[in-house]
């Protein structure tokens, strides 16, 4: 009897509160119970009202739908400018490919001019022992790549190779294939493009260097073949999410996920996957430490890495032996380390073997490290540990290529300026030897 009698009582107060509550809100809180559960009789006889239940105490420690709301559409246009960012980063360097001693640059019409050493078909010419008729050993000036009339969604270039993706999506390489870089499960050089094996659909952009190539499907997986790997294209495993970027280094590679984080894979011995350690490589990609978002550019030279945030600064991280990371040092870093001394918006990156250069907002662009061969262009020989300016650069720079030993930029009007090492007329200055520590212009680009 006496629970039923505290229901009763439950409800009369319940029925007052209908009636009144609207003018005494505050003193009747408590008794109308709003809200709340009924109380519960205890095995003693006692009431206990549960607290620990109450729904609008439980409500209070989750956000209002509303801002759930507004949360997500926050995060969806940091994604889509972090989006934008990238992809502005990756047209930078989409237009100038720079291989070991030669230079390729694409028109807005497609076309693809190279010059410099012709080492196996490099230049998309027939190449043959010195002396031979009808070949190319090399050429100081561009000289349009006959066999590529396509139009092209993605370009890159590597040590002696050249790949394009057509805008129908087919991968075409040609050049060296001593490594299976061609991806045709041959070790056969060409000057003529090859499909690599399973890839004549389906690509989206490329990305070959240091004798290796991968493909970044539609499907945003990965595929992977040439030096240390096999020649036939394979995919890569253990990515977290699609794949959005891919840039290869001498002994390891980096990628941009969908996430707009970083992840490496490969030899770690100088500390290029960004891990805190130098201790074991990684046969799968793993994430670089504090680089889980927010990163909207990945590039990779021969032992060290680099990031572009979406706040336009940059961390590097890996081999630092000729200052290469930007850091007013020499000490390796094994965990993204932020560049000193960029004195503007970065829009996009290109690492050479041991240095890295910088395309700021603008176009202007600035580079640090090895300098032996003029390579960061500042007008001098020595290797900088923080990034100094390109000097005597034409105006409205938008694309930027980085070598082994020589570096060239693109402008708006497609002029296009080379520095570094001019071996075998790698910078189109007409010459075929000599280092220039200043840019030079492309003749007849």
């Amino acid at each position: 009897m006496k629970k039923i009698s505290v229901q009763k009582d439950v409800w009369i107060s319940k029925v007052l509160c209908v009636f009144f509550g609207s003018a005494w809100t505050l003193a009747l809180a408590t008794a109308c119970g709003f809200g709340k559960p009924a109380p519960e009789e205890n095995s003693d006889g006692s009431i206990t009202r549960p607290i620990d239940k109450d729904p609008l105490v439980d409500r209070a420690q989750r956000e209002h739908p509303l801002v759930e709301q507004r949360r997500g559409s926050e995060l969806l246009k940091q994604r889509a400018q972090w989006a934008q960012k990238a992809q502005i980063a990756e047209s930078a360097i989409v237009r100038v490919a720079v291989q070991n001693d030669a230079t390729c640059a694409r028109k807005v019409s497609d076309e693809v001019k190279c010059w410099g050493w012709n080492y196996r078909g490099a230049l998309g010419a027939p190449y043959a022992p010195v002396g031979a008729p009808g070949t190319v050993i090399s050429s100081t000036t561009p000289r349009k790549v006959e066999s590529l009339t396509e139009a092209i969604r993605s370009f890159s270039a590597g040590s002696y190779n050249l790949c394009v993706v057509t805008q129908v999506g087919a991968l075409k390489c040609l050049g060296s294939n001593q490594f299976g870089q061609l991806g045709d499960g041959t070790n056969t050089s060409s000057y003529l493009p090859n499909i690599p094996s399973g890839l004549g659909s389906g690509v989206l952009r490329v990305g070959i260097r240091f004798n290796k190539s991968c493909a970044l499907l539609e499907n945003k997986k990965l595929k992977c073949w040439g030096f240390t790997l096999s020649t036939l294209p394979s995919e890569i495993p253990g990515v977290l999410s699609g794949v959005l970027q891919v840039s290869i280094g001498q002994d390891h590679q980096c990628l941009l996920n969908e996430n707009f984080g970083v992840q490496c894979w490969g030899s770690n011995q100088r500390g290029q996957l960004g891990i805190g350690s130098e201790l074991s490589s990684a046969s799968a990609p793993v994430s670089a430490l504090g680089l889980e978002k927010g990163v909207v550019q990945v590039a990779t030279g021969a032992s060290h890495s680099c990031a572009l945030l979406a706040d336009a600064t940059v961390k590097c991280w890996g081999f630092n032996s000729h200052g290469q990371l930007g850091t007013g040092n020499t000490e390796n870093q094994t965990s993204p380390t932020l560049v000193q001394g960029l004195s503007g918006e970065v829009v996009a990156l290109n690492l050479g073997d041991e240095y890295s250069c910088a395309l700021l907002k603008g176009g202007q662009l600035m580079c640090w490290g090895r300098n032996s061969n003029g390579q960061l262009g500042d007008g001098t020989l020595e290797n900088r540990s923080l990034p100094v300016a390109v000097v005597g650069l034409q105006q409205g720079n938008i694309a930027i290529g980085a070598g082994s030993k020589h570096t060239c930029a693109m402008n708006s009007a497609e002029q296009v300026q080379c520095w570094g090492a001019e071996s075998f007329g790698a910078l189109g200055s007409g010459q075929t030897n000599g280092n220039f520590s200043a840019p030079v212009t492309v003749k007849d680009f």
